[in-house]
C-alpha cells in the first residue's frame, strides 16, 4: 500500500487521538490487534512516510 504524505499525516493523527482516548491492548505474539509494540512500529512507518523523521521514530524504522 502506498500513502501520500497528506494521507500518512492524517493517519498520524488519527492514530495520536486513538492513542490518547483508547489505547493500546496487551496481546500474545499469536494474537490480532494493536499493541504498544506494533502501535510504534506503525507509527514510525507512518511518520517516514509523510516525510517527518523524528529522531525515536526514525531510528525504528531503520532497524526494522
Amino acid at each position: 500500500m502506498k500513502l501520500t504524505k497528506n494521507e500518512a499525516q492524517n493517519l498520524i493523527d488519527a492514530l495520536q487521538e486513538w492513542e490518547d482516548e483508547v489505547g493500546p491492548k496487551e496481546l500474545e505474539d499469536n494474537e490480532i490487534g494493536l499493541n504498544a509494540e506494533r502501535f510504534d512500529d506503525l507509527m514510525a512507518r507512518l511518520h517516514w512516510c509523510a516525510g517527518k523523521h523524528h529522531p525515536s521514530f526514525t531510528k525504528k524504522v531503520l532497524d526494522l
